[in-house]
């Protein structure tokens, strides 16, 4: 199986976690277990990656106000 990178911002990187993880807390979706599971191994690693933006952002902000 091939790799695909893309190279993203911080900003649309925590954009998109936050939009999966809205569009994906509703429990009425039918998909396939393959594309389910496939949907969750990619939204806890952009969801990891968010919150470590997430923790610097609020460094930033403290040390500069």
């Amino acid at each position: 199986m091939q790799s695909i990178s893309m190279k993203l911002s911080n900003g649309s990187i925590y954009q998109k976690a936050l939009d999966l993880e809205n569009t994906f807390n509703d429990n009425d979706l039918l998909l396939p277990v393959a594309v389910i599971f496939s949907i969750e191994k990619n939204r806890q690693k952009l969801f990891a990656i968010a919150q470590d933006i997430e923790k610097y952002r609020m460094e930033i902000i403290k040390k500069y106000g």
